[in-house]
């Protein structure tokens, strides 16, 4: 994106952020300055909105692979259950489960799991 693209979205009042000395910054006509002070390059973006996940207990992961065959359970954040099962093959996506903490051994533990990510509130 060049210069033009960075005026439409601010007269479009979008709130921007651009980098200033490596921080990123509310975007004012001070800020574009700055820019060009330092010689830096300008980089970018619309404000990025954040979220906080409040802190919570969720039951722990399985602490070491499921034998081959066996059922297990991850938290699934779409299903009405809040949990999915499939049976352990060490496929690419059971180890890619396993390396995020996301085996579970029960329904309920990976449901408790998914219903903890979801609680979260906008910062």
């Amino acid at each position: 994106m060049d210069y033009s693209d960075l005026l439409a979205a601010m007269s479009a009042k979008k709130e921007i952020q651009i980098k200033c000395l490596g921080q990123w910054r509310t975007a004012t006509y001070n800020g574009l300055f700055c820019q060009m002070a330092t010689g830096e390059l300008i980089e970018w973006r619309e404000r990025v909105t954040t979220m906080v996940q409040k802190k919570q207990s969720v039951p722990a992961p399985m602490e070491t692979v499921p034998n081959v065959g066996e059922k297990y359970f991850v938290p699934n954040l779409v299903s009405s259950d809040f949990f999915s099962s499939t049976s352990w093959d060490s496929h690419s996506l059971d180890l890619r489960y396993f390396e995020r903490g996301l085996v579970y051994a029960t329904a309920e533990d990976a449901a408790a799991r998914a219903q903890a990510m979801l609680n979260i509130s906008e910062e």
